[in-house]
């Protein structure tokens, strides 16, 4: 039920397919135009944004005033804690990318942990200039071309976290 014209709900739905679930719902809003915007998730905090009218809007007990006028609205950021927010499973490391042989003299290979999505791969020297473009892995192996590269220590990036890389 509103409390005037339009106002904000949040619901928390469980799918579980056939045995979904309905959690909570929290109703924000007062006798005004009330417009929950954006949603968003940090832990167990969930962040509404939005405006409401004139005059006042209720949080749960928390009550917000508008003490502009009936032609403007008045932003808000309410946060809601849930304790249901929670992860349920640990998560699974995920492999890094292999760079070998290191050091390397005119050639490496990085093999790819599987899963891994391909991207364009960057060779950047010292200073963080780059220094080579490669094109994504078309699988889960790929050669690197480092003929003509000065002796030194590199970092190749777009293959998850930056690998070190020593050419001599």
């Amino acid at each position: 039920m509103n409390a005037g014209y339009d106002d904000i709900f949040v619901a928390k739905l469980t799918d579980a397919g056939i045995t979904s679930s309905f959690d909570w719902a929290q109703r924000a809003g007062g006798t005004g135009y009330d417009v929950g915007t954006a949603l968003a998730v940090s832990g167990t905090n969930l962040y509404v944004a939005g405006s409401l009218g004139y005059p006042t809007a209720d949080f749960g007990p928390i009550t917000l005033s508008n003490i502009s006028n009936t032609s403007s609205s008045l932003g808000f950021l309410a946060s809601l804690t849930d304790p249901t927010l929670t992860a349920t499973t640990a998560a699974i490391p995920r492999e890094p990318a292999q760079l070998f042989p290191n050091p390397a003299h005119h050639a490496a290979t990085l093999r790819l942990p599987a899963g891994t999505a391909p991207a364009p791969l960057t060779l950047t020297d010292a200073l963080g200039r780059p220094v080579r473009r490669y094109l994504a892995p078309a699988g889960p192996e790929t050669a690197l071309d480092l003929r003509g590269l000065p002796a030194g220590l590199y970092l190749l990036r777009g293959a998850g976290p930056a690998q070190r890389l020593a050419v001599e």
